[in-house]
């Protein structure tokens, strides 16, 4: 038999022209799935339109409604969310995983397409895509991966058992409860819903930025 080939091996093996194809197919199937992630999340923000502007401020960070999304600047920068911190403080988050995450050298971020309706793998692309961003501003690396083969995405398999203290591996799932928590080294994002699974992005990424905790 020969030799087998561990993650980090295959990882330096792959080509730049395969995981130029690979971005490039990644980036088609989300533009695809953009414009319904966007409404979605759209149609559930309405409500903050009537918020009195004094609760536009969270945690020294001021916030603005641009098009139905929460801006804020970070470093200079407007960075973008689908919603306010305020309302996502119900999602529980170990600050544990805030560190493993932030003193990570690269992340694993795969999903579990299994019982997943299109609307919902839509808004799993919309996250995985928006968090890309997140990770690259803190200099931390991506591989992205699917926990089992699925004809709709040319990815490698990644599973919780990749998982490792300095390479983590984020899962995000259907499930019964929205809830974000550790299994192990690894990460589980469960959502119950397509708007609950954008949530549970906007949850992780205000914890990368310091908003949350």
């Amino acid at each position: 038999m020969g030799k087998k080939i561990n993650l980090k091996e295959k990882l330096k093996r792959k080509s730049r022209a395969e995981l130029a194809e690979e971005k490039r197919q990644r980036v088609i199937k989300v533009i695809l799935g953009l414009v319904t992630a966007f409404l979605m999340a759209s149609s559930i923000l309405m409500f903050a339109g009537n918020s009195p502007s004094s609760q536009y401020t969270f945690n020294k960070h001021r916030f603005e409604q641009v098009k139905g999304r929460w801006a804020t600047k970070i470093n200079g920068k407007t960075v973008y969310f689908s919603y306010y911190p305020a309302s996502l403080t119900n999602i529980n988050m170990s600050p544990l995983i805030k560190t493993r995450l932030l003193n990570s050298k690269l992340v694993l971020l795969t999903f579990d397409p299994e019982n997943m309706t299109e609307n919902m793998l839509q808004a799993s692309d919309f996250v995985r895509f928006t968090l890309g961003y997140d990770f690259l501003s803190k200099n931390i690396q991506l591989w992205e991966g699917i926990t089992k083969p699925d004809r709709r995405y040319n990815l490698t398999t990644v599973t919780c058992n990749k998982s490792s203290k300095y390479m983590p591996v984020l899962e995000f799932k259907k499930g019964n409860e929205t809830k974000i928590y550790l299994n192990g080294t690894c990460i589980i994002a469960e959502a119950t819903t397509p708007q609950e699974m954008i949530a549970v992005g906007d949850r992780i990424r205000y914890a990368l930025y310091g908003i949350m905790n």
